[in-house]
């Protein structure tokens, strides 16, 4: 109803406590079939609110149908987006155990035209540490400073931003292999 996928295509914000709004969106992305996630893309696209685009985007970024995926993530390149919302995509696959692997090989594939569609001020180091920062093993740290060391010189708080991002991921891949053996035993 708030999407307005049963009839108008309009968003209907008062259909859906405005708390819960975000949820119930990304609740439909989850499970949507191609024919839902396209609505909610055209509907993404008609809307000029920047919290309803927010979640629209985000609720289309966490499409389980792995096509779905994929397409989601191909939109941080889609001139659609405002610069604010290039890393939105991606940020939401990063965050989600699911899509990590494959949303952090797009981005190798991919970098330098995300890079490109991102002011020098604005995001790039935010694409830096959310990227690298979803890891969580010494070998993704090794990778994420050979993927973005010979760029991060062109982005503003780049060089700070990769440091912190690896210094996080090597932390937890610290804490991980100080504590996995107990908190499994544990858990069994």
């Amino acid at each position: 109803a708030y999407l307005g996928l049963g009839g108008d295509g309009a968003i209907h914000p008062e259909a859906v406590d405005p708390n819960l709004a975000g949820v119930a969106v990304a609740v439909v992305g989850e499970d949507a079939d191609r024919a839902t996630w396209n609505a909610m893309r055209a509907a993404f696209e008609k809307s000029v609110d920047e919290t309803v685009r927010g979640r629209i985007l985000y609720g289309l970024a966490v499409a389980k149908n792995p096509e779905l995926s994929a397409a989601a993530r191909e939109l941080s390149l889609d001139p659609a987006l405002r610069d604010n919302e290039v890393t939105s995509p991606l940020s939401a696959q990063w965050s989600r155990p699911e899509t990590r692997d494959v949303a952090w090989a797009w981005l190798k594939e991919h970098l330098d035209a995300v890079l490109a569609r991102l002011p020098r001020h604005h995001g790039g180091s935010g694409l830096v540490a959310s990227s690298v920062r979803s890891q969580c093993d010494d070998a993704r740290a090794q990778e994420a400073e050979a993927l973005f060391a010979p760029r991060v010189d062109h982005i503003d708080g780049g060089p700070r931003a990769l440091s912190l991002a690896v210094e996080d991921v090597r932390l937890c891949a610290a804490r991980k292999k100080a504590h996995e053996a107990s908190a499994r035993a544990f858990f069994k």
